[in-house]
């Protein structure tokens, strides 16, 4: 894995990297924030959690994912467990999983894959004035849960982009592929409620009661990302009735040309009806038919074929039946 360490004292501070994870000290005057990115190695993982005393059920929880979103406490930190947004419009998975170990002077945090989404709190650690270096663990434990649910919107705002685009084609121009991605976007969608709703409930417990993890005064903080779980779970419900719409008008416009495809069939069928008769009766082998000794019977036969073939169409005309598109 990746590891990056953070720490700071005052004005002071240190960002760099660590290629033996196992020889960070446990203990220290400044406060850390120790970043793992990637979860292969699991005996660097099991080295530093014995290091630093992490419970064994809490790195049990780092290295088997994914686990639902939770908060536990243990004897010296609290673990918490969230999941970020990957990407939703794209072919990647939906989430992958960050887990918070959160002690009195240093925060640990795992992610399950590489690629820095907290990197918006990496520049607000860099600014002396920035309350995260006058806080406390908690304060950073909070910043880093409101960073990972904020960056549920810019995808979810890309994926809203593209239903619209995806209902204008449903009236415009519905082709099969439509349905496919549509459906697909309902799937992820589906995946991704499943990972909003806990985190929004474990935002919930911990607005109320965080069991010694935050301060009280980081409650109405607690709160406001609880008020943003709410709103990313109103928006993914929008998005999937926008997901139910688009496949009815899809399978409406698709019906509609089903019918008008079976309305001009009818519609040929039906002149040609009366022209199968006269040509049937007269394609009969009797020796006893007048007309058919008649030297104009047959220049007969065709102007009276042709004269019902264009009474019928004008009359379908007339009825509405034909041409309406022009007339509309």
């Amino acid at each position: 894995p990746k590891v990056r360490v953070m720490e700071w004292k005052g004005d002071v501070l240190d960002d760099y990297a660590v290629n033996d994870p196992t020889s960070i000290p446990a203990t220290a005057e400044t406060m850390r924030w120790i970043d793992v990115q990637g979860l292969g190695d699991e005996e660097t993982i099991q080295a530093l959690g014995k290091t630093f005393g992490i419970h064994p059920l809490a790195l049990e929880d780092v290295v088997n994912v994914p686990q639902r979103p939770k908060a536990d406490g243990y004897d010296g930190h609290h673990h918490l467990v969230v999941c970020r947004m990957a990407r939703v419009a794209g072919d990647a998975e939906v989430s992958e999983q960050i887990s918070l170990i959160v002690m009195e002077r240093a925060i640990i945090t795992f992610q399950e894959q590489h690629g820095d989404i907290l990197e918006p709190v990496r520049n607000r650690l860099k600014d002396p004035k920035s309350r995260l270096r006058r806080g406390g663990s908690d304060y950073l434990a909070y910043a880093l849960i409101d960073t990972i649910v904020d960056g549920y919107f810019p995808a979810l705002e890309s994926l809203g982009d593209r239903l619209a685009e995806l209902e204008e084609q449903a009236l415009t121009n519905p082709q099969p592929t439509l349905l496919r991605e549509l459906s697909e976007h309902r799937i992820r969608l589906l995946a991704l409620r499943r990972a909003i709703w806990p985190m929004r409930e474990l935002l919930r417990a911990m607005s109320v009661d965080a069991d010694g993890m935050f301060g009280d005064d980081l409650r109405v903080y607690l709160r406001d990302t609880y008020d943003h779980c709410l709103q990313l779970t109103e928006v993914i419900e929008s998005y999937r009735e926008v997901i139910g719409g688009t496949m009815n008008i899809y399978l409406s416009a698709i019906g509609n040309r089903t019918n008008e495809i079976m309305r001009v069939l009818t519609l040929m069928a039906s002149i040609f009806i009366p022209l199968t008769f006269v040509a049937g009766l007269y394609g009969m082998n009797f020796e006893n038919m007048p007309e058919l000794k008649l030297s104009y019977g047959y220049p007969v036969a065709l102007a009276v074929m042709t004269s019902l073939a264009v009474g019928m169409w004008l009359w379908f005309r007339r009825s509405g039946w034909v041409g309406q598109g022009e007339r509309e």
